[in-house]
């Protein structure tokens, strides 16, 4: 298979519907340069790339974007165009602010990708710290895992852990059956023992996890 039958036959699999992960095992190259391949893609050389980050001090060069201190930084061609690898084309960013600068290419029509490739990208204000974020997910509604549980752990007050005699607890504390209270950590704690014991002793539930977990295991399977 020649490189212009490869091509054609990525786009075809592509229109189709067929994953990236699919048509790699078909053809034996990585996702990532079938994603090349798709969109016209010439990677730059780690060579050059090296010398770009050295040039720009290993600085996003975009300051009127708030990154807000992320550090994965990438090199972006400025005009939109992934075949111009020149160093005056070339430009040192963070993720994030990559992220907003394709959007902006994309929506001025300046860069034009394939339709079964483009990626929504979302400007999203977090619940809970208030903080301007970028996601792919139009659901998502918190910037980071910890201020999902910031939100949707209440504190409840001073109150003292019947089990380990604390005061305060870091994800707040929680109201058992018995109407005491505990910290999180020896609630979890708890349920384990709880679930152990039940899993060792009750052979009616140990038969239901084991259908549960084979039916888990089996869905798994067939997705990949």
């Amino acid at each position: 298979m020649n490189k212009q039958e490869r091509i054609n036959f990525i786009k075809n699999e592509r229109a189709k519907r067929i994953t990236y992960v699919r048509i790699a095992e078909t053809l034996k190259i990585s996702r990532q340069r079938i994603h090349q391949i798709i969109n016209n893609y010439t990677t730059i050389d780690s060579e050059k790339s090296r010398k770009i980050l050295i040039r720009d001090n290993f600085e996003c060069q975009l300051k009127e974007i708030p990154c807000y201190g992320n550090k994965k930084l990438e090199v972006h061609h400025l005009d939109g165009d992934c075949k111009n690898n020149f160093r005056s084309n070339l430009i040192t960013v963070c993720h994030l602010c990559h992220m907003k600068l394709e959007k902006i290419l994309r929506e001025s029509g300046i860069k034009k990708r394939d339709s079964l490739t483009i990626a929504v990208i979302f400007d999203k204000k977090c619940e809970n710290c208030k903080k301007t974020f970028i996601t792919k997910s139009e659901k998502r509604k918190f910037c980071s895992m910890n201020c999902s549980v910031k939100k949707h752990t209440k504190w409840i007050g001073e109150k003292i852990c019947k089990e380990c005699l604390t005061k305060k607890c870091k994800r707040g504390f929680i109201k058992s059956n018995n109407l005491s209270y505990l910290c999180n950590p020896c609630n979890t704690e708890r349920a384990k023992t709880y679930y152990k014991n039940r899993y060792f002793n009750d052979p009616e539930f140990r038969a239901k996890i084991k259908i549960k977990n084979r039916r888990a295991y089996l869905k798994r399977k067939d997705k990949s």
